[in-house]
């Protein structure tokens, strides 16, 4: 399974498995989430190497074939508007200085 793939789901998956282990298991009930988080942590610290902040493109692209003519996606990329979010919304995204004199405005 890929890493991104792995970093969304596994914790879903053991809360899942979670559901079927009953509630005298106080032990099983701390550890499972506790590995679940580990396995996270080194996981996204394996993402955070291996990104290549020169690359072009999308990096650690995972598609699910079947769903769609396209697959489901999941890409991994940085925060933010997108650059041409302003073009597609067809509405001017706010600057700094609107946000000064909205600040001013309601003082």
């Amino acid at each position: 399974m890929p890493v991104l793939a792995l970093i969304v789901f596994l914790p879903l998956l053991a809360a899942l498995g979670l559901l079927a282990v009953p509630r005298r298991y106080r032990v099983v009930h701390r550890l499972v989430p506790l590995i679940a988080t580990f396995v996270v942590a080194v996981l996204s610290v394996f993402v955070f190497q291996q990104f290549e902040p020169e690359g072009g493109g999308y990096q650690f692209v995972t598609v699910i074939p079947g769903l769609g003519a396209a697959g489901l996606g999941m890409q991994g990329h940085g925060l933010g508007p997108e650059p041409d979010a302003r073009r597609r919304s067809g509405r001017q995204l706010p600057t700094a200085q609107h946000r000064r004199e909205e600040t001013q405005r309601f003082r």
